[in-house]
């Protein structure tokens, strides 16, 4: 297939110019239960155990230590939504591609939306621009607010008008889809590019990036993930 350039990069760049922060397998469950009551001896409030250790050790290099929107959220926990994801929709954008990426979002991942009229946080505001982009143009996106607890809390997709140069063969080209897919994906929870599937350069999510996400929804919020699976949510 062939490589786009990344929109992603832009992004990067961003970062470091301190401008901004943040058919598959069946979705992972916690082999553990979700939640424990608090030790009266220590400050673990909560922990489990992920039985998918790729998607465990993905969670911590796509999620919790990516530079992406690292500024805006604390890296030693992972950064997620409460779902569904209230989406703003600024005019000016093309509505129609934006709703189709969405829709192909909660189609392949847990990860459910709403729309909602007005920019008031939290919301993942979406609108057209030219700002910030790179020369070759296309989107740009991050994760650029979070809460106490490391949800998500304000993230922003802002993508060229038309999709520029992604779009010219149609909204249904494959360039044009993965633009539109893409750069919401890197405020959905994967915070980096991949080296494979939709976070990469391909047109679709790979059975990987779903189960990774599908791991990540399933953690409480504030979650410390380990390489060995365990996770453990830290009182304060």
């Amino acid at each position: 297939m062939t490589t786009w350039p990344s929109v992603r990069r832009i992004a990067v760049s961003i970062v470091a110019a301190a401008l901004v922060g943040c058919g598959g397998s069946p979705p992972t469950s916690p082999s553990s239960p979700p939640a424990n009551p608090p030790s009266p001896g220590g400050p673990v409030v909560q922990s489990g155990k992920l039985d998918d250790l790729q998607a465990a050790q993905d969670i911590i290099d796509w999620n919790m230590q990516a530079t992406g929107g690292a500024s805006q959220r604390k890296t030693d926990r992972i950064c997620r939504w409460e779902l569904p994801v209230p989406v703003y929709i600024e005019a000016g954008v093309d509505r129609e591609r934006v709703i189709g990426a969405l829709d192909y979002w909660a189609s392949q991942t847990v990860i459910a939306y709403r729309l909602v009229t007005n920019g008031t946080l939290p919301r993942l505001l979406v609108r057209s621009g030219t700002d910030g982009l790179a020369p070759w143009g296309g989107g740009r996106s991050v994760l650029d607010g979070t809460n106490a607890d490391n949800s998500a809390r304000s993230g922003l997709v802002v993508y060229e008008p038309g999709g520029g140069g992604y779009c010219t063969n149609g909204s249904l080209s494959a360039s044009c889809l993965y633009l539109y897919r893409h750069e919401l994906g890197h405020t959905l929870g994967i915070y980096t590019n991949t080296d494979a599937g939709l976070m990469g350069s391909a047109t679709n999510l790979s059975d990987r990036e779903k189960r990774m996400l599908a791991a990540l929804y399933s953690l409480p919020h504030g979650a410390a993930v380990e390489a060995d699976g365990s996770w453990r949510v830290m009182g304060q």
